[in-house]
């Protein structure tokens, strides 16, 4: 929940669409209810194919780049 508050409070632009995995932190209400206030409705929540990673692209290169850079920080 911290993340995506940081991230959204910082875009310049309303996301018209938010793609994840299927993993459960991405089906809270809470996180659901954040996407709203921020003017991304139900239909725009995308779920990428949970079993081949490869079909997900966007979203894997998106993960491993917040993963590296994070663990440069804490380097």
């Amino acid at each position: 929940m911290q993340v995506f508050k940081l991230v959204l409070q910082m875009l310049t632009k309303q996301p018209l669409t938010i793609k994840s995995d299927c993993a459960p932190e991405y089906h809270t209400p809470e996180l659901l209810s954040l996407f709203t206030e921020y003017g991304v409705t139900g239909k725009e929540v995308r779920h990428g194919n949970e079993h081949y990673q490869a079909k997900n692209g966007m979203v894997e290169i998106f993960g491993d780049t917040l993963g590296r850079g994070l663990r440069e920080a804490l380097l």
